[in-house]
C-alpha cells in the first residue's frame, strides 16, 4: 500500500470523526439546551426559591415547567400527585403523550394524552 492510500484513507477517516463529533454536538445540544437556556432555568428557579409560601412555590414551579417545556422542574414539587400533574402539563405543552404514561392515575393519564394529541 502506497503512502498516498494510506493518507487518504485517514482523512476519510478524520472526515467521518469530524462529522460525527458535529452530529453528536447538535444532538447535545438539542436535549440540554444551550448554556444561555440553563442560564434563564437557573434565574427562574430561584425565583421560585424566594417565593415565601409553599403554595406559591407550587405554583410557580407548575407554570415555570410548563413554560420552559422542562419535566426536570416538577422535581422540585413536594408531592408524587404535584410532579405527576407538572409532567402531564409539560406532556401536553410539549405535544408529546409519552409524558403522560409517568401519571398514576388512568383518567389523568388518558386525558393528558387526549389534550397533548389534540393540540
Amino acid at each position: 500500500m502506497g503512502l498516498k492510500a494510506i493518507i487518504g484513507g485517514r482523512w476519510k477517516l478524520i472526515l467521518a470523526a469530524a462529522i460525527i463529533i458535529s452530529f453528536l454536538a447538535a444532538a447535545f445540544l438539542a436535549v440540554y439546551g444551550t448554556p444561555s437556556y440553563w442560564s434563564e432555568k437557573a434565574g427562574k428557579m430561584a425565583e421560585c426559591e424566594k417565593k415565601t409560601k409553599e403554595d406559591g412555590k407550587r405554583v410557580c414551579y407548575l407554570n415555570l415547567a410548563y413554560q420552559l417545556k422542562d419535566t426536570g422542574v416538577c422535581d422540585r414539587l413536594d408531592t408524587e400527585n404535584l410532579r405527576q400533574l407538572c409532567i402531564g402539563r409539560v406532556g401536553v405543552a410539549t405535544k408529546n403523550p409519552g409524558l403522560c404514561d409517568r401519571i398514576a392515575n388512568r383518567t389523568v393519564r388518558e386525558e393528558c394524552k387526549f389534550y397533548a394529541l389534540r393540540q
